[in-house]
């Protein structure tokens, strides 16, 4: 299985970077293909232009206009990628502001 697993904390050494790498680590002892993707890039959020709706001057269907940090994720997330697995600490109730914008 392909898993595709975000961390959407701010800070580097923190317990959820921990947990993430440590999921990580059994998952590929266990045979699947786990790919971290650390979600402090810089990235923009949905602006509903509806261009992913349609084919682009290359012919790919279902590329986002913004051509950020984050687009390599963002178009193997329907083709390469069996499972989304998200990690993020709790900031008063909420995951954090990379993991919304991610979502």
């Amino acid at each position: 299985m392909n898993i595709l697993l975000t961390v959407g904390s701010p800070r580097k050494k923190s317990n959820t970077y921990s947990l993430a790498n440590k999921f990580k680590e059994l998952a590929e002892e266990r045979g699947h293909i786990c790919d971290l993707v650390d979600l402090d890039y810089r990235f923009y959020p949905c602006s509903s232009c509806g261009f992913c709706g349609e084919y682009g001057s290359d012919g790919e269907y279902g590329r986002c206009i913004h051509d950020d940090e984050l687009s390599f994720v963002i178009q193997r997330i329907s083709t390469v990628y069996d499972c989304i697995i998200i990690a993020s600490p709790i900031y008063f109730f909420h995951v954090s502001a990379q993991t919304k914008v991610f979502i």
